[in-house]
């Protein structure tokens, strides 16, 4: 997990070698052959002097080495140090070469050295620059004007902003330390979500299984990398299959512990053979010293019987899934009045049975889908699930196909899509005369 982030930071860290390395190729090139197109005689003899010439092949040398090592993807020791000395001497023989009438303008590339350091070194980075581009500013004075060296580098550099480049090495530092801890924060969160996420799909595989003539179609929406929705869809000893949707008020890392308690005490409820009404207190029981005050859960459990299309159900707060007849046009609402799990310990659930005839499915969602609201403040509700539901299924859609569709008219009602996590689960019975 951790690779892909070195990986990212790795190759940060070598763009920024490479563009001071463009930004020393440009500073050459405008300043090598500026002597000559300005025709200025002082500038000319400067730049012939030995110290100048040995500072612009080094330069230069260096930065086609540079180049050469950032094509091959590797890194020459010291070359961090070695390129702050480089620009340092670089900028120096341009002052030195054009004298006191440039101290003003190519005084500020001086800045730009001080902030490579700090990217580089933090905070000790950008003073020891700032010491450097000081002293060579001081030298260019003290090899111009002659006299004591020591007062020609306090005079010249206090009059040209010495104090303010110190400041800004000191502001530069610690404001690239920050930006690292807080990119180090970052990607520790980053990777928390990714895993709590492969978590997530462990227990909530995007893909139903099958179940013999019945279409299942299904989508997770999550609003977040960790969603607070949860399905159950899973074969029983008894041949029964337990058919379960909910939702949880806690989102992120969080609520993904609260999901995955919910998850695991509804399986081992259904897999002991419970009914509905007993799986959901049983559940609320568990769960409920354990949710924080202000977490709760919705949840729909059913037992379905795939044979017979008998739909065992307890409704906990849940948002009624809709059984939908697409030959006689209508829609039912499944719910029996239960509240939320975890409000309180003492609650009461009633179990009811539906029959899904062949042809009919079954459209459970989570509020994400049904609370959609548009810019007048309407939600896009049961009723609107409903006829698009029955509309898609009269036109011989899929139960697939039926998921899509409801999403992608929640979406577009939506003035705000995807502010909450949107699941829709559909089981869709086949007709008699297609059945296996």
């Amino acid at each position: 997990m951790a690779e892909p982030a070195a990986g990212r930071t790795r190759a940060w860290a070598q763009e920024t070698d490479l563009l001071s390395a463009l930004f020393r190729t440009a500073f050459l090139l405008a300043f090598v052959p500026a002597p000559l197109y300005l025709r200025n005689e002082q500038a000319l003899h400067a730049v012939s002097t030995w110290p100048v010439r040995l500072i612009i092949v080094f330069a230069a040398l260096f930065t086609v080495l540079v180049y050469v090592v950032y094509a091959r993807q590797r890194s020459v020791r010291w070359q961090r140090p070695l390129s702050l000395t480089v620009d340092t001497a670089l900028v120096s023989a341009a002052l030195y070469t054009f004298g006191p009438s440039s101290a003003m303008g190519l005084f500020q590339v001086y800045y730009l050295i001080v902030l490579q350091g700090a990217i580089w070194f933090r905070v000790a980075g950008a003073l020891i620059a700032a010491v450097a581009t000081a002293l060579g500013y001081g030298a260019v004075q003290y090899a111009l004007d002659s006299g004591d060296f020591l007062t020609q580098t306090a005079l010249a550099t206090h009059s040209i902003g010495l104090p303010f480049l110190f400041i800004v090495a000191v502001v530069s530092g610690y404001l690239v330390a920050s930006r690292d801890r807080e990119h180090q924060e970052a990607s520790r969160l980053r990777q928390e979500m990714l895993l709590a996420r492969t978590l997530q799909d462990v227990m909530l595989p995007p893909q139903p299984p099958r179940i013999p003539n019945w279409l299942v179609g299904l989508r997770l929406a999550p609003a977040l990398e960790v969603g607070g929705d949860l399905y159950i869809l899973e074969q029983l000893a008894s041949g029964q299959w337990a058919v379960c949707l909910g939702d949880i008020s806690g989102k992120s890392v969080y609520g993904l512990i609260y999901l995955s308690m919910i998850v695991a005490h509804t399986r081992a409820a259904a897999h002991e053979g419970l009914s509905p009404e007993e799986i959901a207190l049983q559940v609320n029981a568990q769960v409920y010293d354990m949710l924080a005050p202000e977490t709760y859960a919705a949840l729909f459990v059913g037992l379905l019987e795939p044979e017979t299309g008998l739909l065992t159900f307890v409704n906990c707060g849940h948002p009624p899934p809709l059984v939908v007849s697409p030959e006689r046009g209508g829609v039912r609402p499944l719910s029996t009045g239960g509240i939320v799990l975890g409000v309180t310990r003492k609650v009461t659930y009633h179990q009811e049975q539906v029959k899904i005839a062949p042809g009919e499915a079954l459209v459970a969602y989570t509020d994400g889908l049904s609370e959609a609201r548009n810019r007048l403040g309407e939600e896009f509700g049961e009723e609107r699930i409903g006829y698009t539901a029955l509309a898609a299924l009269q036109e011989g859609r899929t139960a697939e196909e039926l998921v899509q569709r409801l999403l992608m008219t929640s979406r577009q009602w939506d003035l705000h899509p995807g502010r909450d996590d949107a699941t829709c689960l559909v089981l869709q019975r086949l007709p008699a005369e297609t059945e296996a």
